[in-house]
């Protein structure tokens, strides 16, 4: 339940207002005149329940219906949204020691500037998370990716296979696009989860991470269309100088 001790006198106020709508809702009675504001917080104690009550006949049962299935849902999801957060944050700040490793490993010149300049834009992804956490009070340290750690090990050991030119950047390019649609998920899911708390600063920072991780993955794709091909045409180059070997042999 709500502890209302601990509640200031604008979340009061947003209580009444709550039990309002609701008595307005279901058509419900009072047995006395709603006062202009709840009592002050040194009036709540072991009878705040049957005060809020009598000020808005709730019996028990919707009582508690109504405090778990509005404002405790409200709470329930910001801090969700918080945990949804953290877990960005951790798994952006694996990705900037995960890029510049993958920018070494690329053959392709397009491909080690494209995680270059992903690495630079997701340390400014970082700084807008802490921005966000500065504005919740909220530290951003405290968990870890398990999804984001997966998905750089994946790639890890992607590099760590005998691929060569084309081949071995196509296979980073699936490391990196897994990586990518990983995190067009987290955002997404935050920025909805900002939009229904009516976090407005929140929704459009996160929205530009969004449609920048968005772009980064179309950028993936462009890229991957033209070293595919190319990594197509060396397999045969491949299979064609080893039939004339055999030839020679």
């Amino acid at each position: 339940m709500i502890n209302i001790e601990k509640l200031s006198d604008e979340e009061l106020q947003a209580l009444s207002n709550k039990f309002e709508a609701f008595r307005a809702e279901y058509k419900l009675e009072r047995e006395t005149p709603r006062p202009a504001r709840l009592p002050n917080r040194k009036h709540f104690g072991g009878r705040t329940r049957l005060l809020i009550r009598k000020q808005r006949h709730l019996t028990p049962s919707t009582e508690i219906a109504f405090l778990f299935g509005g404002l405790m849902a409200d709470q329930g999801l910001k801090e969700l949204y918080i945990d949804e957060l953290k877990d960005l944050y951790n798994a952006e700040n694996q990705l900037v020691k995960a890029l510049p490793k993958m920018a070494k490993a690329a053959s392709s010149d397009k491909l080690r500037q494209g995680f270059e300049e992903h690495l630079e834009q997701t340390k400014n992804h970082v700084q807008r998370l802490e921005k966000i956490f500065q504005t919740l009070g909220e530290s951003p340290k405290g968990k870890k990716c398990k999804g984001m750690e997966g998905l750089i090990e994946e790639g890890s050991e992607v590099m760590e296979e005998d691929y060569e030119g084309s081949v071995m950047d196509a296979a980073l390019i699936g490391a990196a696009q897994r990586v990518e649609h990983y995190e067009i998920a987290g955002y997404g899911t935050v920025r909805t989860m900002a939009e229904t708390l009516g976090e407005s600063d929140h929704t459009s920072l996160l929205e530009e991470t969004l449609q920048e991780e968005k772009e980064t993955d179309e950028k993936l794709t462009e890229l991957a269309s033209r070293i595919n091909t190319e990594a197509s045409a060396e397999q045969q180059s491949d299979t064609q100088d080893k039939r004339k070997a055999r030839r020679v042999a």
